[in-house]
């Protein structure tokens, strides 16, 4: 038997998180899905790949990715899942089962998703089929290299919102760390933003912490943007102390009036909003881990110029 394609988990899914009371964690759901769906036990050991992962682990994440970027399944906690009442609602108008078309649309709503988070460079998205007929190999690996890379980032934004505000506070510092801030871990520490001023870590640059930076961080949904009162307040807070350099992150993003006040009163104010902040986790391996590593290859001519 071979293992089914992805989009042939999505309902399978969805009907688990319809019978289960509360929100499932994303460990469990890759364990029952394939036990909804009967897939035999040589199906659940095949390997996807050179990461180790199986194929039916892999379909089961990707089928939840989509559900979620199509709005059907939401996270209420991290690493949790349950039905968005659009979800509800599609099942209940389907009770014997999600027709082609249904699953297509759920597709074509997933990959919109994905597309449009990694469609800033483009003019107009363009998708891996229409891509086929006229682009090169590499071209449409590069492209569903975007993809992936855009549906990690909203699925690692999911995850960040949902965290407590003490764990933000230790990821973001895990961040600035990996960026190279600090000469060891323990150079950047917590304060608890609530009893220190507003000021959520201190990043101690040299080994006497004579020159500090000072991070801010806010963990807010998307649609509640960080605003100018938010940016003054945080340089009033680093004017009383004398500092010179703040980083300010937030999961979500800053109004336009704040990025234009941050910029015109201070040249050592770094602002990081939701979507950057995802990228640079995937770029220097925070919350994410490498599943495979691909080289593109081609002839080396300069080698055989040699005879």
């Amino acid at each position: 038997m071979t293992v089914p394609t992805w989009i042939t988990f999505v309902e399978p899914l969805l009907r688990e998180l319809a019978a289960a009371s509360a929100a499932v964690p994303r460990r469990t759901l890759l364990q029952i899905v394939p036990d909804r769906m009967k897939l035999s036990a040589a199906d659940r050991e095949e390997i996807a790949g050179q990461g180790g992962q199986t194929r039916v682990a892999s379909r089961t994440g990707w089928a939840l990715s989509y559900a979620s970027l199509a709005g059907l399944v939401e996270s209420p906690s991290r690493a949790a899942w349950q039905l968005s009442q659009k979800g509800k609602e599609l099942l209940a108008a389907h009770p014997r089962g999600l027709p082609e078309a249904v699953l297509q649309e759920i597709r074509k709503a997933g990959k919109q998703a994905s597309e449009e988070a990694v469609s800033n460079e483009r003019s107009e998205p363009e998708t891996l089929a229409a891509l086929a007929d006229d682009s090169t190999p590499d071209e449409r690996f590069r492209e569903a290299y975007g993809q992936i890379r855009g549906s990690v980032r909203e699925a690692l934004l999911i995850e960040v919102r949902s965290v407590t505000p003490a764990f933000f506070e230790r990821l973001v510092l895990d961040l600035l760390h990996a960026l190279g801030y600090g000469a060891g871990r323990d150079d950047l520490t917590t304060t608890g933003g609530g009893s220190d001023g507003g000021i959520d870590g201190v990043i101690s640059l040299d080994r006497l912490g004579l020159e500090k930076v000072y991070v801010q961080a806010k963990r807010y949904a998307e649609d509640n943007p960080v605003g100018r009162p938010t940016i003054q307040a945080f340089l009033g807070v680093l004017a009383g102390r004398r500092a010179t350099k703040g980083v300010f992150i937030t999961t979500s993003r800053f109004s336009k009036e704040a990025r234009d006040f941050a910029r015109a009163a201070s040249d050592s104010l770094v602002l990081i909003d939701g979507q950057e902040l995802a990228e640079l986790m995937m770029d220097h391996g925070v919350g994410v881990s490498v599943r495979e590593t691909f080289q593109l290859i081609s002839v080396d001519s300069d080698y055989f110029e040699g005879d």
